[in-house]
Formats: structure tokens, C-alpha cells, sequence
């Protein structure tokens, strides 16, 4: 229902005569609330809806500046945070290894 609604606002900024930055600018600052949200439940353990919270910015942050942004990899490492606390640790090792990978990404260019 989350990507419902987020796709459906998006759709509707461009068609409402916001132009393409603008739309760019607040699908960015939803990403950003999103972002928090799931900050928010993670701290109080809400963990499900941490992740999905954490899912949603990560589709639109990915979408705004590209999968190789050191934005993204702060989510991912904020997921694996996530999965280590739910004891997932084979999912919390996967988030952890692809924010890593993106920032050693950025440290060989």
C-alpha cells in the first residue's frame, strides 16, 4: 500500500504542472521522511515496519541519485542493522556487504 501511495504522488506532482525538478526535489525529501520513519521505528523496535519504511527510501533514493550513491549505502547499512536485530543474520550480512561495496567503490575513484 506504501508504493502504491508513494507511486501514485509522484505520478500526480508531473501531472499537476509541477515540473521534473521540483517532482526530483520532493521525491527526494519523501525518501528523506521515509528514511526517518523507519529511523523512528527502529529505535522504538518496530522492526518490520523499519524495513519496510527503510524499502521504500531505498526505491526512491536509488531511483533520485543512482545505486552507487553513498546515500544507498547508508541504507543498506541501516538494513542490515535492522536484520541483525531481528536476528536475521544472513540478511543483515548481505545489506552490510553492499554498503561496503559501494564505499569502497567510491575510495578507488
Amino acid at each position: 500500500a506504501l508504493e502504491y501511495a508513494v507511486g501514485h504522488c509522484c505520478t500526480l506532482l508531473t501531472h499537476k504542472g509541477v515540473d521534473k525538478t521540483d517532482a526530483d526535489d520532493i521525491e527526494l525529501g519523501l525518501s528523506l521522511t521515509l528514511e526517518y520513519s523507519a529511523l523512528t521505528h527502529h529505535a522504538i523496535k518496530k522492526y518490520q515496519s523499519a524495513l519496510t519504511f527503510f524499502q521504500e527510501a531505498l526505491i526512491l533514493r536509488t531511483m533520485r541519485v543512482g545505486k552507487h550513491s553513498l546515500d544507498v549505502a547508508s541504507l543498506h547499512f541501516n538494513m542490515g542493522v535492522v536484520y541483525d536485530d531481528l536476528s536475521q543474520y544472513d540478511s543483515a550480512i548481505s545489506r552490510y556487504h553492499e554498503s561496503l561495496r559501494i564505499r569502497l567503490d567510491h575510495l578507488e575513484k
